[in-house]
């Protein structure tokens, strides 16, 4: 039997509504249910006993769950659903190494953390949440699939910059990404800059990226950059210029 703990529980004011909404913590009581609904996914025997450490599989959506907590003994889980709840923080998760998918989409995270022994996590969805930058995914390198869309992450800057560490290598394998309903998808190149910043992006805000359309943004913005090169010799050379018709003045005036 597994090991659950109480706690006070808070009201939480979700999206700063005038509804109140009471939390739920999970519990046995919860888990069961979820086995119940899911026992085709989860092709475990019902019975008398329920062994809850044999899970693959667990539905937790719609709970107005406020804390992750209380999944002790359930390591074999390999697609974990939290989304649509009240969710604040990533935590607790260290011991669920076999996951594979993790939803935890409409929910109030703000940071993305505590993922870091997950290791083969395949397909993250944090769609929906309080996102304003982007990290905590160093470990996650099997990641193929995620979902950062209607967040408040205000530039597309921070998305390029963290894939693209190491020249996008450690996560070679991220094939699918959505970043629509962030502030910056109004501006109207954003898609170029991270389809050129992920080499091996295959689907971008549901859209398919073929090998034509990378091959047209990657030679825009080769002469782009020969453009900016070729602006700032021309400035270095006119100062270069200047200053040497400056020290001829001072020669001149030395005489």
């Amino acid at each position: 039997m597994l090991n659950f703990q109480s706690a006070h529980l808070p009201k939480i004011d979700k999206r700063n509504n005038k509804t109140s909404i009471e939390p739920t913590v999970i519990d046995e009581t919860l888990i069961i249910k979820s086995v119940k609904d899911y026992n085709s996914e989860n092709k475990i025997t019902m019975g008398d006993q329920i062994m809850l450490n044999s899970l693959r599989v667990m539905s937790l959506s719609f709970k107005n769950i406020w804390k992750i907590e209380n999944l002790q003994g359930l390591e074999r889980l390999e697609k974990l659903q939290l989304d649509n709840n009240i969710i604040q923080k990533i935590e607790n998760l260290d011991h669920l190494v076999n996951l594979h998918w993790l939803d935890l989409s409409f929910n109030l995270i703000k940071e993305i953390e505590g993922l870091d022994k997950l290791i083969n996590l395949k397909d993250l969805s944090m769609f929906n949440n309080q996102l304003t930058s982007v990290g905590g995914l160093d470990n996650c390198k099997s990641l193929n699939v995620l979902s950062i869309g209607n967040n408040k992450i205000p530039s597309f800057e921070i998305v390029t910059q963290y894939f693209s560490k190491g020249k996008g290598m450690k996560f070679k394998n991220l094939q699918v990404l959505n970043v629509a309903g962030n502030p910056f998808t109004k501006e109207p190149d954003y898609k170029n800059h991270i389809i050129n910043s992920l080499p091996n992006l295959r689907y971008l805000d549901y859209s398919f990226i073929d090998e034509a359309q990378r091959n047209q943004i990657r030679e825009s913005d080769e002469k782009f950059r020969t453009h900016a090169i070729t602006q700032e010799d021309f400035l270095k050379q006119m100062q270069n210029q200047e200053q040497e018709e400056k020290n001829n003045n001072d020669e001149l005036f030395k005489c």
